[in-house]
């Protein structure tokens, strides 16, 4: 059997510490769209929060289910617990939100609801999720994506 040098050893752990820090930026199944299927983009997790040093990581997902309507999905994220809601504006108009679930704590991951849009390729989409977290209410942007 062969020994594995030292400075080996040490480059494989540099290695496994940063694969387990960064974790995987692959949107599952691709960002690819075949002709006919929605057009899905990926999420971003949210930016600094409007009223506190709290900032939550959590994803949401959007997707043309026609062309006057878009889907947004809630994929859940490390912060999950502490998102109840999440309010939508596509092109700075109010459309409403997603959650709060009656009964349940937090938003359920696999959450959505559908949204009015216009524009194929121009429709601006704001996702705000409101975080409740140590007794103080957060509103952070997870989501802003043009579709």
């Amino acid at each position: 059997m062969k020994a594995i040098p030292f400075a080996g050893l040490g480059t494989l752990a540099a290695l496994f510490v940063l694969l387990l820090f960064t974790g995987c930026t692959q949107v599952p199944g691709g960002s690819a769209s075949s002709p006919g299927s929605p057009a899905v983009t990926p999420a971003q997790t949210g930016s600094v929060p409007a009223t506190s040093g709290q900032s939550y990581h959590v994803a949401a997902t959007v997707s043309r289910s026609t062309e006057r309507t878009i889907e947004i999905t809630y994929q859940g994220g490390q912060d999950a617990a502490y998102l109840q809601s999440i309010s939508i504006k596509v092109n700075g108009i109010d459309e409403g939100g997603i959650g709060p679930v009656r009964g349940a704590a937090y938003l359920p991951v696999g959450t959505s609801e559908l949204f009015a849009a216009h524009d194929p390729g121009q429709d601006h989409v704001i996702g705000t999720g409101h975080f409740t977290g140590n007794g103080v209410v957060t509103d952070q942007v997870v989501l802003e994506t043009t579709v």
